[in-house]
């Protein structure tokens, strides 16, 4: 077992350096706050999302508290019809990425269901579920349809874009989380027609089902990703997951058992294990967070 005891004289910033000599690793920051826009719906009203939080489309596409992702609402779309969409636009970002989430009640009906990011007006990412059972993505270079992963009808599941037009320009990537774990990223792609793109402006779902009864939902756009459990400073059982933002203060003995602590920083603040409290974990993930112990307190690592 390794004990972390600082000097109230001194409270020590443990840098993330010190921790990865003792087994601990290291996360790499996302580039999520390049990306502003959220959306989770639940505070609009029942009905129409056309005319709404500046959605503009076709009016079968719904706000519903029946099927969500998360919290008290979604998107349902179910009217049997070849094309329709439902658009908004954003501020234009140049590199970004978004999480949103989609679900079907069929993945052999109609035909598909997608989200897409636009750039002035012209498609950009075109990715989601398909009548053939299968996640979808468009790459621009071989100009077609690519199969990525199945899917199962009625289940969630979290698909995550980034795109950064520095770097990797006029390219995206995704990766989709299945309830359980996300999958591997795709290659970097080009997107729709190898378009030259600046900013992306829009995003859009999009459902096309002339034949078959299938509703499909959409829910939770959002640059943080959902599928890490909600933030708390209240020592839990199992993997304890701290927005160090909030400046969370230890104050008790906290003993995970068999769980990780997993601090995600998305601003300033620290970690902050003070009043002689003691926590224990099998382990530690971090992005550049710092954690201050005072006198007294440890942490304690199985």
């Amino acid at each position: 077992m390794v004990t972390y005891n600082k000097p109230m004289s001194q409270i020590k910033t443990i840098t993330i350096f010190s921790l990865l000599l003792f087994g601990i690793f290291l996360i790499a920051p996302q580039a999520d706050a390049l990306w502003a826009y959220e959306q989770l719906f639940n505070t609009l009203n029942d009905g129409d999302l056309n005319g709404q939080d500046s959605w503009s489309g076709h009016a079968g596409f719904d706000v519903q508290t029946s099927v969500k992702y998360e919290g008290a609402k979604a998107v349902s779309m179910s009217t049997n019809i070849s094309f329709s969409n439902v658009t908004r636009t954003i501020t234009g970002i140049s590199a970004g990425s978004v999480y949103f989430a989609m679900r079907r009640t069929s993945n052999s009906l109609g035909t598909r269901n997608t989200v897409q990011l636009a750039g002035s007006g012209t498609v950009l990412v075109y990715v989601g579920l398909y009548n053939t059972g299968k996640i979808r993505y468009y790459d621009g270079n071989i100009v077609n349809w690519v199969d990525f992963m199945d899917y199962s009808a009625n289940q969630w599941y979290v698909f995550n874009i980034e795109f950064d037009d520095v770097n990797q320009p006029n390219k995206y990537r995704m990766r989709v989380h299945n309830g359980t774990s996300w999958s591997d990223w795709t290659s970097w792609t080009d997107v729709w027609n190898k378009t030259n793109y600046t900013v992306v402006d829009g995003i859009s779902f999009e459902h096309q089902a002339a034949t078959g009864a299938v509703t499909c939902y959409f829910d939770t756009i959002t640059p943080t990703d959902p599928t890490v459990p909600a933030d708390t400073c209240t020592c839990p059982s199992g993997d304890w997951y701290v927005n160090s933002s909030d400046n969370c203060y230890l104050s008790a003995n906290c003993d995970l058992d068999t769980g990780k602590l997993f601090l995600l920083n998305t601003g300033e603040g620290a970690f902050n294990i003070i009043d002689s409290a003691e926590l224990s974990v099998t382990g530690l993930e971090s992005t550049s967070t710092d954690i201050n112990v005072e006198a007294g307190g440890k942490i304690n690592f199985k």
